[in-house]
């Protein structure tokens, strides 16, 4: 438990990190660093498959996190990096912090 407890934190910190630099209008260096979020963030959806837990709570904490992640990838798409930053800071990660409440139940 402890191990998906520090990936979302380090999640977490990764996304404060992107969000700033495309609130600052450095895209570029923001994509880079959104490469690495996305990969987090699937890392974890993975954890939670394999966690023992309540299957309704893991079906429900992923699906939650799936469709941020596409809302994120449609704004990408849009080329709007402050629609992805907002997603970003307001909606992962929201879901990443009810996340680590699931998880301490």
């Amino acid at each position: 438990m402890n191990d998906i407890k520090e990936r979302i934190e380090d999640t977490k910190n990764k996304i404060e990190e992107v969000t700033k630099l495309f609130y600052q209008q450095k895209a570029s260096d923001a994509y880079e660093q959104l490469e690495i979020v996305l990969t987090l963030i699937t890392q974890i959806v993975d954890m939670i498959y394999d966690m023992d837990i309540n299957p309704n709570i893991r079906e429900e904490n992923t699906k939650v996190l799936i469709g941020a992640l596409q809302e994120t990838l449609q704004a990408m798409e849009d080329k709007d990096s402050v629609l992805v930053a907002d997603i970003l800071k307001y909606e992962v990660e929201e879901k990443l912090e009810i996340l680590v409440t699931e998880i301490d139940r």
